[in-house]
């Protein structure tokens, strides 16, 4: 597949990554990058689903996890992978 091919990914953060705004940072970022896709909180962390390039979406990966999360954050874990139907 080419990497301008937009695909469905699929992003699990686990930690200390609810009650601290990290919703709306989510939605933010994908603003940002003009992506469109769901986010919600569960019991075993945060998760997001959006479609974007493979280019896009390591970047979106990046800036969720790396360099625009909030600072109370406390990641454990990340999942990150594309979804196929």
């Amino acid at each position: 597949m080419s990497k301008n091919t937009v695909n469905t990914w699929y992003l699990h953060i686990a930690g200390q990554v609810q009650g601290i705004g990290f919703r709306p940072t989510v939605y933010r970022i994908a603003q940002q990058f003009g992506i469109v896709g769901k986010v919600r909180n569960e019991a075993d962390g945060l998760h997001v689903v959006f479609n974007a390039s493979r280019k896009v979406a390591d970047s979106v990966k990046n800036e969720i996890c790396h360099n625009s999360r909030p600072s109370l954050a406390r990641i454990t874990a990340i999942t990150f992978k594309e979804l196929r139907f």
